[in-house]
């Protein structure tokens, strides 16, 4: 922000970076690869159940929809 006493100055903010150099040993960057490795394998493992689980929603709601609209019976509420 400008200072009062400086009106005959502009503020200027300018953002810098610097890359820096991390070194790792084998053994942690193994360490490393195996973590990242299994939080992505335990991802995987979990979507094939999340998605038969949003399917069964939607052939509910399906079966829902056909009952209340094509006159099949009365719409279940769940």
């Amino acid at each position: 922000m400008p200072d009062e006493k400086d009106t005959d100055y502009e503020y200027i903010e300018v953002k810098v970076s610097k890359k820096i150099e991390i070194r790792l040993s084998p053994q942690e960057l193994l360490a490393l690869a195996q973590s990242q490795a299994g939080a992505v394998a335990s991802t995987v493992l979990e979507a094939p159940g999340k998605a038969v689980e949003g399917a069964g929603r939607v052939a509910q709601l399906g079966q829902w929809l056909k009952g209340a609209f094509l006159g099949r019976g009365a719409p279940k509420d769940n």
